[in-house]
């Protein structure tokens, strides 16, 4: 039987694969520009933060009488995930002024990545 335990663990494990990949990608476009770099990797975790907030919240839950938790948890966290991303974006839009073009590949890379690791 697979467990409560197993399925969280692959959740958060797959979100760490997705914070190495940033730090891989980020270390090689450091040397060439640090801009490009810190935008890079402002712009992932972006993304990864508020996608760490909704698997923690997402998961808390298992089994079928917990089945309203569940349901009620992913909407919590999907809400809270969104309203978090605005605040980062505004934050780092008003306080570290990132080069835009880096910040929006790394953000996109971000979403790919999940989208790509799921397959």
């Amino acid at each position: 039987m697979y467990s409560r335990l197993n399925r969280r663990n692959d959740v958060f494990h797959f979100w760490q694969k997705q914070i190495v990949f940033l730090s891989l990608i980020t270390l090689l476009i450091l040397p060439f520009s640090a801009l490009v770099g810190a935008s890079f990797c402002l712009g992932g975790m972006t993304f990864l933060l508020p996608q760490g907030y909704f698997l923690w919240q997402g998961f808390r839950h298992a089994g079928a009488h917990e089945i309203k938790k569940i349901f009620w948890d992913f909407c919590k966290g999907q809400i809270f995930k969104l309203v978090l991303t605005g605040l980062i974006f505004l934050l780092i839009f008003t306080k570290c002024h990132p080069a835009i073009i880096p910040y929006f590949i790394g953000f996109l890379m971000m979403q790919m990545s999940l989208w790509l690791m799921m397959l």
